[in-house]
C-alpha cells in the first residue's frame, strides 16, 4: 500500500484524521485505483488492442464499486468521528453507487479505444 495512504489510514483508525486529510486520503486511493487500471489494461493485453464494452464492464465496474465503497467508508468514518468529537450524534448516510455515471464513463472509454484503433488502421 502507498505509504502516505497507510499513514492516513492509521490516523483514521486512531480517530485523528481531519477533514482536509480525509480528502487527501480519498484522492490518494483514487489515484492508486487509476494507476492500477493504467498498468493493467493496455492495448497489448486486449483483443485487437481494443477495450470492448464487455471487458470494460467486467473489469472496471467491480474495481470502481470496490474503490467507491472503500472511499465512502473512509468519509463516513471520518465524519462520524468529527461529529462525535463535537458532541453531536448524526446518522451519516451512504450515497448509492453512481451506476449511470459509471456506465457513461465506460461508454466514453470504450468509444475512445475504438476511435484510437480506427485512427491507427486508417493511417
Amino acid at each position: 500500500m502507498d505509504p502516505q495512504a497507510r499513514a492516513y489510514r492509521k490516523k483514521l483508525e486512531n480517530g485523528k484524521l481531519n477533514r482536509h486529510e480525509c480528502g487527501l486520503y480519498v484522492d490518494r486511493i483514487a489515484k492508486c485505483a487509476s494507476k492500477a487500471v493504467q498498468h493493467t489494461i493496455k492495448p497489448d493485453v486486449l483483443p485487437d488492442g481494443i477495450l470492448y464494452w464487455n471487458i470494460a464492464e467486467a473489469v472496471l465496474t467491480p474495481l470502481y464499486e470496490e474503490a467507491f465503497d472503500y472511499v465512502i467508508d473512509i468519509a463516513v468514518k471520518q465524519k462520524e468521528q468529527e461529529t462525535r468529537k463535537a458532541g453531536r450524534q448524526l446518522r451519516i448516510e451512504r450515497p448509492e453507487f453512481p451506476t449511470e455515471r459509471i456506465k457513461s464513463y465506460l461508454n466514453m472509454v470504450v468509444n475512445r479505444s475504438l476511435k484510437e484503433k480506427a485512427n491507427e488502421t486508417s493511417q
